[in-house]
């Protein structure tokens, strides 16, 4: 998963500000296509709160509940096929990692900005 500048999203009714851009390969032939399946989703930080108790008048933060700190929810998906000379490049990429360049290359396609 990774960061991208928020772009709004339609989702149930609901404008919403997608930051987050997951992919996932679904078929790689390994020659000449690959299938990826996107989702783009929305994640926000779970609020801390304050408490105070009769022993402690001065407020201090709860601990975190256990599990992720965040909640995050799926608002577009889709699928994207690289095939022909995207397919070539990607598999010679030089750009960090082969992972990299695939969210790279479908930031691309859809037009987002990774962060």
């Amino acid at each position: 998963m990774r960061p991208i500048e928020p772009v709004q999203v339609w989702f149930n009714g609901v404008e919403m500000q997608a930051n987050r851009l997951n992919l996932y390969i679904v078929n790689d032939n390994l020659k000449d296509t690959a299938q990826f399946y996107y989702s783009l989703l929305v994640e926000t930080p779970i609020p801390t709160t304050t408490t105070t108790t009769s022993e402690d008048p001065q407020p201090g933060p709860v601990p975190p509940p256990p599990g992720p700190s965040t909640t995050v929810v799926q608002v577009a998906q889709g699928n994207l096929t690289m095939t022909g000379q995207e397919y070539i490049d990607w598999d010679e990429s030089t750009s960090g990692t082969i992972n990299e360049a695939a969210f790279v290359w479908a930031a691309g396609k859809l037009n987002l900005t990774l962060v």
